[in-house]
């Protein structure tokens, strides 16, 4: 009986493991071995199982007031794991797109004609876009189009 309720608990370690690298892969990208769904759905799966049957484990071998703590420690960790992960991959993007912004805003002046392919492209494909934007609202365009881009990735899985 006690080396199943060790099983249990490492388990349940193991599990908060594996939800760690999930929201982490959720937000900056699943790696190759996960492109296939049906791999993703697996590990998602096998996750969902080693999770909960732990909790439930440990709600049995140790009480039910160890067990509810055990699901708010997942809980917990979950939210903090995807949280950190979302605000560094939102701050790195805003600050490519900010910089990028910057290299568009110089390209302004430069004639067509001298414009490298991409700056061409944007001059063309976006005429929208407001040059004349002083430097905190470029950095919240910038962190608004970041945290749009990762949210979609997010969302799409």
């Amino acid at each position: 009986m006690a080396a199943l309720s060790i099983i249990v608990v490492l388990a349940f370690f193991l599990s908060l493991l594996l939800r760690w690298f999930q929201n982490h892969s959720m937000v900056v990208g699943w790696p190759i071995f996960f492109l296939n769904m049906n791999r993703r759905t697996i590990y998602m799966g096998i996750t969902f199982v080693l999770t909960y049957g732990s909790i439930i484990g440990i709600g049995y071998f140790f009480g039910i007031w160890l067990g509810l703590a055990a699901l708010v420690l997942k809980f917990v960790i979950g939210r903090v794991s995807f949280h950190h992960y979302l605000k560094r991959a939102v701050a790195e993007l805003a600050e490519w797109e900010y910089q990028q912004m910057l290299k568009d805003r110089s390209d302004t002046n430069v004639p067509f004609e001298q414009l490298d392919t991409m700056a061409r492209f944007l001059r063309v494909a976006s005429p929208w876009v407001d040059f004349t934007m002083d430097e905190s609202a470029m950095r919240q365009e910038a962190y608004r189009r970041a945290h749009q881009a990762i949210q979609d990735r997010v969302m799409r899985g």
